[in-house]
């Protein structure tokens, strides 16, 4: 949890069929490149991502999210990606619980970054339950399945996710698969560029590369036709991701 640092993570996806074998391997698996592994633990997830009428925080490249995580609620801000290659991003980011005093903090300091133009308002009224701001809309919405190991073990300053992104698109359900290793303290950026080589040394045939938000796969999904682009289970295939970065990348 920041209160306002940077986010720095790797991300890879991982399609059909190879998402189980990947899975299961990195939920057993002792070290990742000599890495000791931290036991795996399970965290359901929900989010809701809100905008402005006029898309002000998506038209900026960042987000705005509330996070429902094992009964506690999170609000994030994000900033635009100051930071990328084929595997590593980075941004600044703000996650706090989900109170009053910290959605008001939290806008500050988006609307400090949106300027005088923007349609975010300068005043909001914050309902806790159920979860929302007055003057931003929802957006986006979905479930996430994540499985966490802190790397190293011993001294953790990093944290592989492997993730099950469940979106709800056109009556059914559509799943990325995604991992995730996220700097978590000093030496961290080394870990996650480090895990990254490894994973995909070590799945050369199974994962890519992958740069795109969970939001951004979202939205994308919204406007496309996703029965060529999953399995019997949903889960996306290598034509899916393929379709889904050609689509966001303007192919």
């Amino acid at each position: 949890m920041s209160d306002g640092g940077q986010e720095v993570e790797a991300k890879l996806a991982v399609p059909s069929p190879h998402a189980r074998g990947v899975i299961d391997d990195l939920r057993s698996r002792d070290s990742l490149d000599g890495l000791a592994l931290g036991p795996a633990a399970e965290v359901h997830i929900e989010d809701v991502y809100l905008d402005t009428k006029r898309g002000a925080i998506g038209r900026w490249g960042g987000a705005l999210r509330i996070r429902t995580q094992e009964g506690e609620k999170l609000i994030t801000v994000k900033g635009p990606r100051v930071g990328a290659d084929e595997s590593t991003v980075t941004r600044s980011e703000i996650e706090l619980a989900f109170t009053p005093d910290n959605v008001h903090s939290a806008m500050d300091w988006l609307r400090a970054r949106l300027g005088e133009g923007s349609d975010l308002p300068t005043s909001a009224h914050v309902s806790e339950e159920p979860a929302s701001i007055e003057g931003l809309s929802p957006i986006h919405e979905r479930r996430t399945l994540r499985v966490t190991r802190a790397m190293p073990a011993q001294e953790p300053c990093a944290e592989l996710a492997i993730d099950r992104a469940m979106y709800a698109i056109g009556g059914r359900e559509v799943t990325l698969v995604e991992i995730e290793i996220e700097a978590k303290g000093a030496g961290g950026r080394g870990v996650v560029r480090r895990g990254a080589s490894a994973l995909l040394e070590l799945y050369p045939k199974a994962i890519r590369a992958w740069r795109h938000s969970k939001l951004a796969v979202g939205l994308a999904l919204g406007g496309l036709e996703t029965g060529d682009l999953v399995d019997a289970d949903g889960v996306l295939t290598a034509a899916g991701l393929a379709r889904i970065d050609a689509s966001l990348s303007g192919g």
